[in-house]
């Protein structure tokens, strides 16, 4: 990807910005924890309960 960037820079300066906004542009990915089974079996099972929650009516 080009960049256009005003004032022009100079070249490590451009590198340093170019870095950067790639690092921004990335598509963002999922944190690792977000993925671990530990994690699906901990919302499902707080799912389960949901309607045995306290304060809810019965």
């Amino acid at each position: 990807m080009e960049f256009v960037i005003q004032p022009e820079p100079d070249p490590d300066e451009r590198e340093a910005v170019e870095l950067a906004l790639e690092r921004l542009l990335k598509p963002q990915q999922v944190p690792p924890a977000y993925e671990s089974r530990w994690r699906d079996q901990g919302i499902t099972e707080n799912l389960d309960c949901e309607d045995q929650a306290p304060g809810r009516d019965q």
